[in-house]
């Protein structure tokens, strides 16, 4: 895992976090060349799911999501973010 990001890094979670650098954003983190694999964890079908996952593809970086709402609105145009990066 090259790193993590969350609304709050400060937040008290079942997994010790402090070991894996920290970005504050999730697009930052989608554009770090560190990062082979995006994995969208964050929900909604837009803001910064959206915009994560879409600077992931133009990084040309494989998205693992089980987003359904994301996928659902903006499946087609991902998918074809994802073709013309050959991802």
């Amino acid at each position: 895992m090259a790193g993590v990001s969350a609304r709050s890094q400060s937040r008290n979670r079942p997994v010790d976090t402090s070991k894996y650098r920290w970005f504050d954003d999730a697009a930052t983190l989608a554009e770090d060349p560190e990062v082979d694999v995006f994995v969208e964890l964050i929900g909604g079908s837009d803001g910064p799911a959206k915009f994560a996952v879409e600077e992931a593809l133009k990084a040309g970086k494989p998205v693992v999501t089980a987003n359904k709402a994301l996928m659902a609105k903006h499946g087609m145009a991902l998918a074809k973010l994802a073709e013309e990066k050959q991802v």
